[in-house]
């Protein structure tokens, strides 16, 4: 099944979801980044980021999750000369995994010191559904196909039901459903389909 997501993704504070390498506190134009995208290709997810400013950098790391909590270092792009002057860089993955894939970037610098920017994801699910825009603001969309489901139920990381179809307005439109979750508090959340043999299927987003 085709997935379904935007092409380019928002990005996301990753100070609001506890993650677990240690970065400081500085904000994506303190690193010189004027822009940081993400797009799905074929088979591949291309990372694009723009700065002003690299006078003081030494190496970019990628480094990607499939959970938005624990990232794993995938590859380094070491730069070929430095500059004040605005740079285009970009980064091919050509194995992501299957499923919602998330990156950032660390900056490290001539100094030792190492600076994390903020969270870009795109969605490479092959299984049963998927779901966009991700992350999302206010409604969730999700996209099932010829599989019967029961009920859509969102979750926190605990496991905790927060929204569910008894819960919330869910309206159909042949294979497409939406969630509103506009009132849940920014974080990580999981939807879990529920099919009439009681069956799960699960997906990560992120709530802005």
């Amino acid at each position: 099944m085709t997935s379904f997501s935007t092409s380019k993704v928002l990005v996301v504070l990753f100070l609001l979801y506890g993650l677990s390498a240690t970065a400081n506190s500085e904000t994506q134009n303190s690193l010189g980044l004027t822009s940081f995208t993400l797009e799905k290709k074929e088979s591949s997810n291309l990372l694009k980021w723009s700065t002003v400013d690299e006078t003081n950098t030494v190496v970019f790391q990628i480094w990607r999750s499939s959970d938005a909590v624990n990232f794993v270092l995938i590859d380094t792009v070491t730069l070929a000369t430095t500059s004040t002057e605005i740079s285009n860089n970009s980064y091919i993955d050509n194995n992501p995994p299957d499923g919602i894939n998330y990156y950032r970037l660390c900056v490290v610098e001539s100094d030792g010191g190492r600076t994390y920017s903020e969270i870009v994801s795109v969605d490479n699910t092959s299984g049963l559904f998927q779901i966009g825009p991700n992350p999302v603001t206010d409604v969730l969309n999700i996209r099932v196909g010829a599989e019967e489901w029961n009920d859509a139920v969102v979750v926190d990381r605990a496991g905790q039901p927060i929204l569910s179809a008894n819960l919330v307005q869910i309206q159909c439109q042949g294979s497409s459903v939406s969630l509103d979750v506009s009132d849940i508090t920014p974080g990580i959340y999981y939807v879990v389909l529920t099919n009439p043999e009681r069956e799960t299927q699960t997906v990560c987003f992120i709530k802005n």
